[in-house]
């Protein structure tokens, strides 16, 4: 298992709690879209409006509805940055960085 069933159960209901937030997308996925033609491409900051869990596949992802609300985008949540404002961007930070290094050890990307 890639999460911590309890840390990542508590930060899903503080991040549901939270939302809606704003979140910046990374550069690889900014190109991914991009290369697919995703509208919601065309800029980077963006309103998460709900989350919801993917289990190991995709651990806690975020639910991005742009105001003209033609493609909805669920993403994982370690593809995103949350402000550094943000009262729970340390533990979306510490998520993020478990995530990754957890799939690293898998030997996926």
């Amino acid at each position: 298992m890639l999460d911590n069933a309890e840390k990542t159960t508590r930060l899903l209901a503080a991040l549901k709690a939270a939302a809606p937030f704003e979140v910046e997308l990374t550069e690889r996925l900014l190109k991914h879209l991009l290369a697919q033609h995703n509208a919601v491409a065309d800029r980077t900051h963006h309103t998460v409006s709900d989350l919801s869990y993917a289990g190991d596949e995709g651990g806690i992802v975020c639910h991005i509805v742009p105001p003209e609300k033609r493609e909805a985008l669920v993403v994982s949540l370690t593809h995103v940055r949350v402000p550094r404002s943000m009262p729970l961007a340390a533990a979306v930070v510490d998520y993020q960085k478990h995530r990754v290094n957890k799939l690293k050890k898998q030997g996926r990307p």
